[in-house]
């Protein structure tokens, strides 16, 4: 089971009704109050997901904070992303990594920072559009392969992403268009949830 909820930040409010106190904490410490809400949402967009998909009450959950700042819960999976104005959420049965990122102008000189030499074979041989959506498509699939993995250090030029079970989703949203990847063996089951207006996903 693999569910993918996408939601706009600006339908959330912050909130003391956040389980458990440790995230709440967290939260409320955000000196800046465009990444407090970001981080609210997010939280409140994964209660819902829960209860939703799984018949799941959040505060029947055991929340852990690892080293690498990643929360987890006993018994089910999840991961969560954000950019500009929207929240993603992916809940799974095994683990699950998930990153949205706006579509926008990725300068060139970060082609070996994101790419591995493979992949720079590739790279090479496109035009400068097929660049740009390679290396944003390439960087989205490496931090959802990273969030999977739970590892302690991002270095997308050591993540092979063809040895990974990653799909990336072109979505248009109120006009705006982003970039979603998704890291699972459960990949072929994916199902989206949402509540945006005018969401498409094109496979």
């Amino acid at each position: 089971m693999l569910h993918v909820y996408i939601d706009k930040i600006s339908n959330y409010t912050v909130g003391l009704d956040v389980y458990p106190k440790g995230r709440l904490l967290e939260i409320l410490s955000c000196k800046s109050e465009k990444v407090k809400t970001q981080k609210y949402a997010s939280w409140k967009l994964l209660e819902n997901a829960l209860k939703s998909s799984l018949n799941l009450q959040i505060k029947d959950l055991e929340f852990e904070k690892l080293d690498n700042g990643k929360w987890v819960a006993s018994g089910v999976y999840f991961s969560i992303s954000h950019s500009d104005d929207f929240v993603c959420v992916a809940i799974s049965n095994s683990q699950v990594g998930v990153d949205i990122e706006k579509v926008k102008i990725v300068a060139d000189n970060l082609d070996k920072k994101i790419l591995t030499e493979t992949e720079l074979e590739t790279y090479k041989k496109l035009d400068k559009i097929e660049k740009n959506n390679f290396l944003l498509t390439a960087w989205t699939g490496k931090e959802s392969v990273y969030k999977k993995l739970d590892s302690k250090t991002f270095n997308p030029s050591k993540i092979e992403l063809a040895d990974y079970s990653v799909k990336s989703y072109n979505l248009s949203v109120d006009k705006t268009e982003f970039l979603l990847s998704v890291c699972s063996e459960k990949i072929n089951t994916i199902y989206f949830q949402n509540n945006v207006k005018n969401l498409y996903i094109k496979n």
